[in-house]
């Protein structure tokens, strides 16, 4: 277990990790399930105002992805755990997958309830919460273990 106690001068992943998964859990799962508690809150309100939220949060996930890749170039993979080093890619693949295909998918679904319709039955929200449970996961792993190799020292 060499590779768990070798991190502490090396907290970049860590803060990361941790700083990231926060934002992940307190705006995408608590907020998200807040604002439809709220009664005097319509229900087209509240998914616009999940759509910015989600849209900024997007954002803020982006400068922590470039972030990210940036403490991943400057150590170079060899000076890099491989379950950090696979825990930053889950992230990074994820987030790239959210960003460039599957948030324009909620968004129009969110947009057609905004104008007042309803969207065809659809499962997207069911898989969007699978992979934000995984992003988590990998999020929380670089948290907490995310490091460097004790020969990078």
């Amino acid at each position: 277990m060499r590779w768990l106690g070798a991190r502490r001068e090396h907290s970049v992943f860590h803060t990361l990790g941790i700083l990231w998964l926060g934002l992940v859990l307190g705006l995408n799962f608590v907020s998200a399930i807040i604002k439809f508690q709220v009664p005097d809150l319509p229900r087209q309100a509240a998914f616009a105002l999940g759509k910015h939220s989600f849209s900024v949060t997007n954002r803020i996930e982006l400068v922590l992805a470039l972030l990210l890749v940036i403490a991943l170039v400057v150590r170079r993979p060899r000076g890099i755990t491989r379950p950090t080093f696979i825990a930053s890619g889950i992230v990074l693949s994820i987030l790239a997958f959210q960003t460039g295909w599957f948030m324009q998918v909620l968004i129009d679904r969110i947009d057609i309830i905004v104008a007042g319709g309803t969207p065809p039955p659809s499962s997207v929200h069911v898989i969007y919460v699978a992979i934000e449970l995984l992003k988590v996961t990998a999020l929380l792993w670089l948290g907490l273990f995310g490091g460097y190799t004790a020969a990078s020292k």
